[in-house]
């Protein structure tokens, strides 16, 4: 870390230094900083009780016997790792004199946990998008995933992660401060053509891969959907069961695309920064996909409310302030009404005996 650029004057940390115009020189990057750390605590809060709330959610029993649910919580859980580990440690130290601009140790624990957590975290979008593709794609029952099955893929998503971003813990790169120079990532301008096939290798395990994985998962989905012919047996019963994994199809998908869209300016500039040799962006502008990166944890619990009447039923049924909304919930949006004529349309019900526990979510 003997080459980490020199701190900034003032624009990622709230200290001062005698200039020979101290108003002028620091108080937009005061600004820029102080707007900063407004827009990443509410991040904060707004992450860390909306993917609290997810988990309490899917452990309700008519969310946790279904078959995407470990993945489900497993991603909230990983949100809540960065939100907790990552974030909070990066954006305190920025106040004091032992941030990641002077802190080698801090740099590199912002670096790794920030993309090992990331990483992991398309890995494990990776993998609902592969189990709702052949849950999809199975016409008769589906039959539950074996837990030891599950726990592997969980536990592959983790692995995924850790050794991706392990490289530059052991040489092949480094961590160093971002251009905002408020957290750290590998060396996306590198001054070695070692270091820029790990940048290209990173880009591909990280983000070119899973993204393909998935976009060919949605689209031999989108064909199936159109395809398929009405299959023999219960008609009622598969065509409920066809209209809720319909549902989570579209509800994953949108988590998905915000993910995507979240990471994607922060993965392009990342990009021309290793091809240009240097970053595109000042300190302020390099804010703004950082922001917009660390954004990701909040979008999935908004994602599951809006999409998924029987999530939002049960969360309001477990929060504290339910009172608030009404007082009363609506029953048809909750476990208690499986025999309203709406929720055969409009809601994901427990399924009859014949395919119950086969529903994805």
């Amino acid at each position: 870390m003997n080459d980490v650029p020199a701190p900034f004057p003032s624009t990622t940390r709230m200290t001062t230094r005698s200039d020979d115009n101290p108003n002028s020189a620091r108080r937009p990057q005061q600004i820029a900083f102080i707007v900063y750390v407004v827009i990443m605590t509410v991040i904060l809060i707004v992450g860390f009780l909306g993917n609290l709330f997810t988990i309490i959610v899917l452990r309700c029993p008519e969310h946790k016997k279904k078959i995407i649910t470990p993945l489900m919580m497993n991603l909230a859980f990983a949100d809540i790792i960065i939100i907790v580990f990552g974030y909070p440690v990066v954006m305190a130290s920025n106040f004091t004199e032992h941030n990641v601009l002077t802190n080698p140790l801090l740099c590199v624990w912002s670096g790794f946990i920030n993309g090992s957590v990331g990483i992991a975290s398309i890995a494990n979008l990776t993998m609902m998008s592969l189990v709702m593709f052949k849950s999809l794609n199975k016409v008769g029952t589906v039959k539950k995933i074996p837990w030891k099955k599950m726990l592997a893929m969980i536990l592959f998503t983790w692995v995924y992660g850790v050794v991706s971003m392990f490289p530059p813990l052991v040489g092949w790169n480094k961590f160093v401060p971002g251009s905002s120079g408020i957290s750290c990532c590998p060396d996306w301008s590198p001054d070695t053509k070692a270091a820029v096939g790990y940048n290209v290798l990173l880009v591909f395990v990280g983000f070119v891969l899973p993204l393909t994985i998935i976009i060919f998962c949605y689209y031999r989905m989108y064909r199936f959907i159109h395809t398929q012919q009405p299959v023999t047996g219960n008609a009622s019963i598969q065509a409920s069961r066809r209209r809720s994994e319909i549902k989570i199809v579209r509800m994953i998908a949108l988590a998905i695309a915000a993910f995507v869209l979240s990471w994607s300016p922060y993965c392009f500039v990342s990009i021309a920064g290793t091809i240009r040799g240097s970053s595109l962006l000042t300190a302020g502008e390099a804010e703004v996909p950082d922001l917009l990166a660390k954004a990701s944890v909040i979008y999935n619990p908004i994602v599951y409310t809006v999409m998924n009447d029987r999530f939002r039923g049960t969360l309001l049924r477990v929060i504290p302030c339910r009172r608030w909304f009404n007082g009363d919930i609506n029953p048809t949006v909750s476990v208690s009404a499986p025999n309203s004529q709406e929720g055969n349309s409009h809601h994901f019900r427990e399924r009859p005996q014949s395919v119950k526990g086969n529903s994805t979510v």
